[in-house]
Formats: structure tokens, sequence, C-alpha cells
């Protein structure tokens, strides 16, 4: 019996310790190789695409300092950092309480809590508040060596980048800040060519002719290696028409028309484009995108030698151009007859032309038929600010900025009437009721027995 015992004794002694070193080794595995999930619905916990490619594309250490007390801003800027230092090494953080270490808060003039400093590339940047948003900002400030530039051309009756009414750029003006470009306008007339620093120059909305030389201008541009960003809008003598089909794009003297968007609950003039072409720029985008009174574009059958075009965005198969634009305006009606182009119709060109320099290398024009999309009122009505930031990320070659934001999902359904009745009187009214009648029937019964 004894030898027994000392037998079950050793085996069970084994096993436990057998057991204890295959935990100490599955947690010393798990410590050196973490893995998160995010279990939300909305995918809070999860990084953005454009975030992840400037968290990979690093290649210098970032140190974030974040100055505040112990409150619920230091757990939400925890949160956030936390997801950062996870997706990249050169990533670390420290969390400063300026009261407790008023020399730190006084080194780095710290104003406010909240603020927090970025540190790294011999460079510091500053924000207000940790944010996904902001640290994206900072670590681009702290990546690039300059910024690039986007001139926006003016005196032609454009939509003016520093106007916040309606028909204003101010939205996209923003936008390309934060993505840490500068932003100019640019008056063709006064200079004798484009701007050296231009990276991108910008042509949204004109409705007065460009003028030859002006024109000139920008074909030089192009001939150096340029890229152009060109949106306009039917009905309007840019004198742009001519230098546009010299390079194979052909803009359509119509209006296109979709009775889709009538089912969206829009105007039949706002066509929905939801097929995109296959260019990096909007490999993967998915969001409807929406143009209100746009126009055509084709491509020439015979295309000048060195220049490859491509489709970007196209309207669905219901919609056609509309070529009778006086009865459109005199009758608010339009047909699709045998001069109109039936859908699907091209709404957006992308083109590459080759270059004759020694270098070589390419010039890159995209030309959308319609200029409202990117205005105040349009820019964030579903998928219109990525497509109009993916294009001109993918024009100044920023394949990082290049990306297909998550979109907040809203879990929030709201109730019909009968709904929110039923919602009351079940919880509120019925159940109580069933159990006090079982109740009192158990108390009659038993009062009976």
């Amino acid at each position: 019996m004894r030898n027994k015992s000392i037998k079950y004794m050793s085996g069970t002694g084994i096993a436990v310790a057998v057991f204890t070193a295959i935990l100490v080794i599955i947690y010393m595995i798990v410590l050196n190789h973490p893995k998160v999930y995010d279990l939300t619905l909305s995918g809070k916990n999860t990084l953005d695409v454009k975030t992840r490619n400037i968290l990979d594309s690093l290649d210098f250490d970032v140190k974030v300092l974040v100055f505040c007390k112990n409150d619920n801003t230091r757990e939400k800027a925890k949160d956030i950092l936390d997801l950062f230092a996870y997706a990249s090494k050169h990533v670390n953080y420290e969390i400063i309480d300026p009261d407790v270490h008023p020399g730190e808060a006084k080194k780095y003039a710290i104003e406010r809590y909240g603020q927090a400093i970025l540190v790294g590339n011999g460079k510091q940047q500053r924000i207000e508040t940790v944010s996904e948003q902001n640290l994206d900002s900072a670590i681009l400030k702290l990546k690039m060596s300059g910024k690039k530039t986007i001139y926006f051309t003016t005196g032609h009756g454009e939509r003016d980048i520093e106007d916040n009414n309606k028909d204003g750029l101010a939205t996209l003006k923003n936008a390309l800040k934060s993505d840490n470009y500068r932003v100019k306008k640019l008056i063709l007339m006064r200079e004798k060519s484009v701007p050296l620093d231009a990276g991108l120059v910008a042509v949204i909305g004109p409705k007065k002719q460009f003028l030859p030389e002006e024109i000139k201008e920008l074909d030089e541009y192009i001939k150096q290696g340029g890229n152009l960003f060109i949106a306009l809008d039917p009905m309007e003598d840019t004198g742009l028409e001519g230098f546009l089909s010299e390079y194979g794009v052909v803009l359509g003297n119509d209006m296109i028309i979709d009775k889709f968007s009538r089912i969206l609950g829009g105007d039949y003039l706002i066509p929905v484009v939801s097929e995109y072409g296959d260019v990096d720029a909007l490999r993967g985008f998915r969001y409807a995108t929406f143009f209100p009174t746009a126009c055509s574009l084709s491509i020439k059958k015979t295309l000048p030698k060195g220049i490859e075009i491509r489709w970007l965005a196209r309207t669905s198969s219901q919609s056609w151009a509309e070529t009778d634009l006086d009865r459109l305006e005199r009758q608010g009606k339009a047909q699709l007859d045998k001069k109109d182009k039936k859908g699907p119709v091209d709404i957006g060109l992308f083109l590459k032309k080759k270059l004759d320099t020694k270098g070589g290398g390419y010039a890159r024009l995209i030309v959308f038929g319609d200029s409202d999309f990117l205005s105040n009122t349009y820019i964030m009505t579903s998928g219109n600010e990525d497509l109009a930031m993916n294009c001109m990320n993918m024009l100044l070659g920023e394949r990082e900025l290049v990306v297909i934001k998550k979109k907040q999902a809203n879990h929030l359904a709201p109730l019909t009437p009968y709904q929110a009745s039923l919602m009351f009187w079940v919880p509120v009214v019925a159940i109580p009721c069933v159990i006090l009648f079982i109740g009192i029937s158990v108390f009659l019964v038993r009062r009976r027995a």
C-alpha cells in the first residue's frame, strides 16, 4: 500500500510538473508573440488602412509624449497609442502628468492638458489631442523631408479653396492640409510658367475661357512631367476642350441622365457611380459616388504616341448622355433617343503620357466631367471625399495615402410606432401581469389545499 501511495504521489507530482511546464511555455510564447483581435462590430479598435500604411513605411523611431492627468483623457489616449505601438515597433509612448513633472511640461512648452509631442527623425510635432487622424498627420510631418504643393488655378471663375459656402472647396483644402500638403492658389496669367514646386495643378470648375498663353503653360507643365487634376462642368466653354483633345480626351457636349439616382431619392441629374477602373487609387473601392450635373467623357479611337488612357469612374447601364440640352433646360424632360449615348457612360478618365526626356518617366492627368462632387455641399456624401483624395494622392505618388477609409458603422435602428408601442407594453405591462397572475393562482391553489 505504501509503495502504491508513493507511486501515485510521484505520478501526480510529475503530471502537475509537466502541466505547469506546458503552461509556462504557452505563457512565454504568448508573451513574446502577442496577438490582438478586434471583436467590436464597428471595428473601432482596428487602425485605419491609411494609418497602417504610414506605420509600415516608418524607418525611424517615434516617441509620443502625452501630457494629461489621470482621467478619462488618459485612458482614451492609452487605448489609441497601444494600437499604434502594437502595429509598429518604431512607435512607443509615455504618458506624463504635467502637475507631477512640471519640468517636462515646460521643456516642451505644454499649455494645456491633453497635448502631445511626437519626437522622431530629428524633429518634433505637437498635436492638441490624441486621435488617430492627428497622430497620422504628425507622423507624416516627421517623415516627410518637405511638403508637396498643390496649386489650384484661379481667375476663370473656378471654385475657391478659401470659400466655406456650399460651392466652395474649403473642405477639400482642409483634407489635403491634414495629409501634410501645402495648398496654394495659382494665377496663370501672372506667371511665365507653372511654379517649379508644383507637385499637382488642379483646375476645378472654371466658368471662363483660359487664354492661349495659359493653356501653353499647362501643356509645358505636362511635357516636363507634371500632374494635372481637371474637373469641368457641362455647358461651360473653358477653352480646355482642344487641349484635352490633343491628349486623347473628348469632353461631351451633353449632360448625364441617371434614372437610377431617382430610386435612391435623388434627382436624375445626379448620376450615381459604383463602377471604378483598374487603377492603384481605386482597387477595392466599393463606395457609391455622386456627380451632380455631369457631362460624359470619351477616349479617342486613335491616341497620340506615348499616351495611355484608362477609365476611372463609370455610370450605370440605366444612364445615358443627353444631347438635347435645349429641351432639358426648357421643359426639364429627358428621353433616350438615337442621338444620345447610352450608358454605362465614362465620367472620369486617367491619362499617362510617356516623357521624351532622357530620364523618361510619365506625366499624369485625371479628368472628371463634373466639379460639384468636390464642393463643400457634396464632398462628404458617401465616397466622394475618398475618391477625390485617392486620385490626388495617386497623382502625387503618395502610395501610403491611397486608401479605402473604413466607415463608422451606425448600429442605431429607428423604431416604427408599432415597434415602440410593443417595446413598452410587453416588458412593462404584459410580463408583470403574467407574473402577477401566476403568483395569485399559486396562492389560491395552496390556500385551498
